[in-house]
């Protein structure tokens, strides 16, 4: 059972051209999450070509964007985000693989609790029931909305930090996602 879409070159060459530099290079607006494992840059594709191009892809999906954020995200090595749901704000979620070798693991569903938030994680004893590998593949990922979300976890066990481009359509009036708001993850 998918519950979230594959995409396959989904930035035309010279945008991802342009997010791997970022990710490799750093940018003046790059920095560490307080909290959490994370080096986000949260601002410097916000209004670009880049988040146009992600908007519009959604607008033709009939979604609307008006209240959409995006941001490079990197993971550092060692660092496990066990299974979860996307919080609740988030109508959609879009995540572009950009530099590493780790996917995202699915999950059908989950052993032993019948709600686990992100804050909470689902302990090792309780992985999920027939895990699914998305292999990484730069310029490659995939998308859910909230009423498809999968359970979804995922390992950075390589020697160097993992990138993403994440998108997110938020709802209006709920806590926004992971940026540098420590109240919301």
């Amino acid at each position: 059972m998918t519950t979230y879409t594959k995409l396959y070159d989904f930035f035309p060459a010279d945008m991802f051209a342009k997010i791997l530099d970022a990710a490799e290079n750093g940018t003046p607006k790059t920095m560490e999450h307080p909290d959490l494992p994370l080096i986000l840059d949260v601002d410097t594709f916000k209004n670009t070509d880049i988040h146009t191009h992600i908007d519009n892809f959604f607008k033709d999906l009939g979604y609307n964007t008006e209240n959409s954020t995006c941001r490079l995200q990197g993971t550092k090595p060692g660092a496990e985000y066990k299974i979860h749901k996307d919080t609740p704000s988030k109508v959609v979620t879009l995540l572009i693989y950009v530099k590493g070798q780790e996917g995202t693991t699915f999950y059908e569903d989950v052993h032993g609790k019948a709600h686990i938030t992100w804050n909470e994680g689902c302990p090792k004893a309780d992985w999920g029931i027939n895990p699914t590998v998305d292999t990484f593949t730069p310029n490659a990922g995939y998308w859910f909305d909230r009423n498809s979300q999968p359970w979804h976890s995922y390992e950075n066990t390589q020697d160097t930090i993992r990138w993403v481009f994440m998108y997110n359509i938020q709802d209006i009036g709920k806590y926004e996602s992971v940026q540098l708001n420590t109240t919301s993850k």
